[in-house]
């Protein structure tokens, strides 16, 4: 259990890092228009992948999304088709499991 603790404890230092550097709001955000690029060729990348895997659409699958952050994939699997009620996320941090929990009240997380 201390082992985890304390990887707990080093990813939370990480995050709080990148939150006083600024970069959610600066060169990583969703709105600067290299990252909304890369976000689209990603999703399009996902979807035609899970499509020649033969697991697309996504509705009568169970997902479990590990290491969830703010549940920004988990938004993105709904938008193609995932339920609701088949996703579960998971993370480590408990602030950044509230943030998911906010934006998808309808999503289970651990």
């Amino acid at each position: 259990m201390k082992e985890t603790a304390t990887e707990q404890a080093r990813i939370a230092a990480v995050y709080e890092a990148y939150r006083a550097a600024g970069h959610a709001t600066g060169k990583w955000s969703p709105s600067n228009p290299g990252n909304a690029a890369i976000l689209r060729e990603r999703m399009s990348a996902l979807v035609e992948m899970l499509g020649r895997a033969g697991i697309h659409p996504l509705q009568d699958m169970n997902i479990l999304e590990i290491g969830c952050g703010d549940g920004q994939v988990i938004g993105e699997l709904l938008q193609i088709g995932a339920s609701p009620a088949r996703i579960t996320g998971l993370d480590l941090l408990e602030e950044r499991i509230a943030v998911a929990r906010a934006s998808h009240p309808d999503i289970r997380f651990l």
